[in-house]
């Protein structure tokens, strides 16, 4: 996995911006048929994951942490 800075004129516009590509994250894995896993046993051990996820789960986009399980 890589992170990589949405960047825009405003805040704001940046969020539009993520939550169309969180959109078509989602729409692209329908279309492929791949699951989005949930659920504690698929969450990863190492502890840079964990907090990335626990970052997610408390994120604006409910469902961020779903693209990492």
């Amino acid at each position: 996995m890589s992170l990589h800075p949405i960047l825009a004129d405003t805040e704001e516009k940046a969020w539009e911006k993520a939550r169309y590509i969180l959109s078509r994250v989602k729409e692209n894995r329908a279309k492929a048929g791949i699951q989005l896993l949930s659920g504690a046993s698929a969450r990863q051990q190492a502890v840079g994951s964990r907090r990335l996820l626990d970052f997610a789960q408390d994120s604006e986009i409910p469902n961020f942490q779903a693209l990492f399980n």
